[in-house]
């Protein structure tokens, strides 16, 4: 029995999950080889604590069916979360000037609505009823943080049972080394209500931006190390921190490339490969941005032949992708990972994508026909209410123009690949966790 969502992380993926041009799947690939089992999204370490204490506390006993048991401790935990977020706001309101910051709080504005409510009606006592997310299940604590708890081993998904080795006590450490208040403890065990002023001290204590306790910070370690591949990637991460603004994930990954040694041949391959992924990617991604603008600014809406052949962005686009295919290819050949050459492989579907792109590079026409081509393919796969997805631009005999689909409304021209933000390889995860740890200073 799972009683919460899959695994799946829609913000492990660029613009809201869109993915016009089906590189998703692929990059999603090269995400898990390089961080195994963490995400984009759950990348807050504190709300592991929170989500083992507050199904530490569940009101579970023997005679309750497994089904029971499960929906109690998910009932609790998710009593906690609604507890804590009003608890954080609190606190950030009682520090005035020097307002600790909620960055990477899910559901924030529920709970600043929840804790103004509190204060404008000079409420003593509070509970957890109040509404946190258009559904809380799967887009708060347990829909996104349980599934990577489930895989750091800090708990089994099905029943939602603690580990007792991590878990248990991830859940015990977060309650000591926060001070838990009975009063909250007893409100997440028993929905009842608790002081509006021993909430907020907590929350000081408890806080989303806090530095962890020893003993949390140490079993959050425990659970990253327990993957080779994720404590290395911790390792370089640590080694290679962001140096700011202009310092993109990419940057860093160069740099982590360039530090390894000849027994680093596997690591190095992943991340010549991710490196090779992107720029075919964002290349791609710009003829296809460009066709949607001829679309929205040619007067009539319809893009002639001659339109693709006069424009010096496309043309551009041309001139390069053979070369940026030409690499990937070969760190594709290269990589010594066996999935990424599996016949189920989604890597292997976007190589026939490229492949096909670099056979019509003869001119602008053909390319962009390719590119339109490979768009509908990938949106007519979608569905949505039962129906396939519409593209959102097409070709119709001698021309082509936007369709009546609902597509992206970027107002910026798009002309340069570095202009299309990358895909998230989940480094800014692991530098929370590294963070909690006091291993790493993250640059704001």
């Amino acid at each position: 029995m799972n009683i919460f969502l899959t695994a799946y992380d829609p913000s492990d993926l660029p613009g809201g999950s869109i993915d016009p041009m089906g590189f998703e799947a692929g990059y999603l690939q090269l995400a898990e080889e390089w961080l195994p089992h963490l995400t984009n999204v759950a990348n807050r370490p504190r709300y592991f604590g929170v989500l083992c204490s507050g199904v530490l506390l569940a009101q579970v006993t023997s005679a309750m069916s497994p089904r029971d048991q499960a929906l109690e401790r998910q009932a609790a935990a998710q009593r906690l979360e609604r507890l804590w977020l009003v608890a954080n706001v609190l606190a950030s309101e009682d520090a005035g000037e020097d307002r600790l910051p909620t960055g990477g709080l899910r559901g924030i504005s529920y709970a600043r609505d929840r804790a103004r409510r509190i204060l404008e009606e000079g409420q003593k006592q509070t509970d957890s009823k109040y509404k946190l997310l258009s559904r809380q299940t799967p887009y708060g604590l347990i829909g996104i943080y349980a599934a990577v708890a489930d895989r750091l081993r800090l708990i089994n998904r099905k029943g939602l049972i603690l580990t007792p080795d991590l878990g248990e006590s991830l859940g015990e450490a977060f309650i000591e080394e926060t001070q838990m208040p009975k009063a909250v403890q007893r409100s997440t065990a028993e929905d009842t209500s608790v002081s509006v002023s021993v909430l907020a001290e907590w929350g000081a204590r408890a806080h989303v931006a806090k530095p962890v306790g020893d003993l949390e910070a140490e079993y959050l370690m425990s659970a990253l190390r327990a993957h080779p591949q994720r404590m290395r990637a911790a390792e370089l991460a640590k080694k290679f921190p962001s140096t700011g603004d202009e310092d993109t994930e990419l940057d860093r990954l160069a740099r982590m490339r360039a530090s390894l040694g000849p027994s680093d041949d596997v690591l190095r391959g992943l991340l010549d490969l991710i490196d090779a992924y992107e720029d075919c990617y964002r290349h791609t991604m710009v003829v296809f941005e460009r066709a949607l603008w001829l679309g929205r600014s040619i007067s009539g809406g319809e893009i002639r032949n001659d339109d693709l052949v006069d424009d010096a962005v496309i043309s551009d686009m041309r001139s390069n992708l053979s070369a940026v295919i030409d690499r990937f290819a070969q760190t594709y050949s290269a990589c010594s990972q066996p999935d990424f050459h599996a016949g189920n492989s989604n890597l292997r579907f976007v190589e026939s994508f490229l492949n096909t792109l670099r056979d019509s590079l003869g001119d602008n026409v053909a390319m962009v026909d390719a590119v339109l081509s490979r768009h509908k393919d990938v949106q007519q796969g979608k569905f949505d209410r039962g129906q396939r997805k519409a593209p959102w631009i097409e070709r119709n005999g001698s021309a082509i123009a936007l369709t009546m689909a609902p597509s992206t409304n970027r107002t910026k021209e798009i002309t340069q690949p570095n202009e299309i933000a990358p895909h998230e390889y989940r480094t800014e995860s692991v530098d929370w966790f590294l963070h909690a740890r006091g291993a790493l200073e993250l640059v704001s």
